[in-house]
């Protein structure tokens, strides 16, 4: 009698063990899974980007607080400063002159007051300022909007309207780029005389937070344009910014735009910037820095430091060469 309780647990034990080892494996294929998704859903700070034009994810561990409030202040003061291993690869978000006036948290919206400093920032630097603040604090479970004011005021948008609630879907910055964009525009280049500008079409695409204003503008002074046509910019010409605001396109050049150009008027190399901007239909006037600094005449062209509108008049469609006959 004694072998068939053997015989019989020997088979059980045959039956059974496959089952405690497939049980081991589910387990750990459970832990592998949880430490994954751990891992995915692990805190990032978002900071700005090496070249100040797009945003930059670190891994952050945060300190453990039942505080939401403490947790964002404490997140805000991180976005300030960049760890000293991480500063070859991104910036600050919140430059260290930009105060904040306080904090607070009400139904699942978080309230971020500044100063009147927050005032000085340029456009594309607010942007990214409130999509880097943005994106990191609504990773927190208990926010699900954050709202900005300056002095207790409502922040105001480039088209002069209150900019409310922002929630996950306000910007698009699933990539360090902000974004991209193209569009069909119609840029000046030179005639072959530099004395008169030629309207020539083109689709620009631009990427990496690029403006499509900077994009046209590179376009005249590193793409050539069709024959019979110059570029009239200076080839080592670096446009430093560009930024729309109240219709206007405010235009920041490197020094090199003082260039003489033999081939190519100033005024020409001035007006192929402008109508090719104002032509888009986006703002009415051109504003020009030189190295952030505004500059009171281009050489001989009085006014440089002045709203500016276009001039079609020293425009001339596109001449064909005429073929000869055989």
């Amino acid at each position: 009698m004694s072998s068939v309780p053997k015989l019989f647990l020997s088979y059980l034990l045959l039956f059974l063990l496959p089952l405690f080892m497939l049980a081991g494996s589910s387990e750990k294929a459970r832990a592998s899974r949880k430490e994954a998704k751990q891992k995915e859903d692990a805190f990032v700070l978002y900071y700005l980007n090496k070249n100040e034009n797009g945003l930059k994810k670190l891994p952050a561990e945060l300190e453990d607080t039942e505080d939401t409030e403490d947790t964002a202040e404490e997140i805000l003061k991180r976005l300030q400063t960049v760890p000293e291993d991480q500063e070859d690869i991104c910036h600050p978000s919140i430059p260290d002159d930009i105060l904040i006036d306080s904090v607070s948290l009400k139904k699942g919206t978080l309230s971020i007051d500044f100063e009147s400093s927050f005032k000085k920032l340029a456009r594309d630097q607010e942007i990214l300022l409130r999509a880097s603040i943005c994106k990191t604090l609504l990773q927190l479970e208990d926010i699900d909007a954050v709202v900005f004011t300056v002095e207790g005021n409502s922040l105001i948008g480039s088209d002069d309207t209150s900019i409310g609630h922002m929630a996950e879907d306000s910007f698009i910055l699933d990539r360090d780029a902000l974004y991209e964009q193209s569009d069909k525009v119609t840029l000046y280049y030179a005639n072959d005389d530099g004395n008169r500008l030629v309207p020539v079409e083109r689709e620009v695409r631009v990427s990496d937070n690029m403006p499509l204003e900077t994009g046209m503008l590179n376009e005249l002074i590193h793409q050539s344009g069709p024959e019979g046509t110059r570029n009239p910019l200076p080839r080592d010409l670096v446009i430093n910014r560009t930024q729309v605001y109240n219709n206007i396109c405010y235009v920041d050049l490197s020094s090199k735009i003082e260039e003489i150009m033999p081939d190519v008027e100033d005024r020409i190399k001035l007006y192929a910037m402008v109508n090719t901007l104002v032509n888009r239909g986006i703002v009415s006037q051109v504003q020009f820095t030189v190295d952030g600094k505004p500059m009171k005449a281009l050489n001989d062209i009085e006014g440089f430091d002045q709203p500016m509108s276009c001039d079609y008049s020293l425009s001339e469609p596109l001449k064909k060469k005429k073929q000869k006959n055989k």
